[in-house]
């Protein structure tokens, strides 16, 4: 079984991919930057813990944590990245 961490499962595209692979079977590590969503996630049964993408010492931690359990991580799903494709402050479009 392979181990994930999905960032920003708070809500939207994060959190329906951890779901979503939780019920494919994958291990899924649910990564929220307010620590008051944990609990929710946790009720959803998904492993959840605190990252700021933003801080090297919070992805340091968490990574480390994860590891630590599962003597592995096979996938970072960073969504982010993907939430903001069409954010023109992500990037610019040739032409505008």
């Amino acid at each position: 079984m392979q181990t994930i961490l999905i960032t920003g499962c708070s809500k939207g595209i994060g959190l329906q991919t951890a779901l979503y692979l939780k019920q494919q079977g994958f291990n899924i590590y649910a990564t929220v930057k307010n620590r008051s969503d944990i609990d929710q996630l946790k009720s959803l049964g998904l492993n959840t813990y605190y990252l700021d993408v933003t801080d090297i010492k919070s992805i340091q931690d968490t990574i480390n944590t994860i590891i630590s359990k599962e003597k592995s991580l096979d996938v970072v799903f960073i969504t982010p990245l993907i939430n903001n494709m069409n954010n023109r402050s992500f990037y610019q479009r040739k032409n505008d």
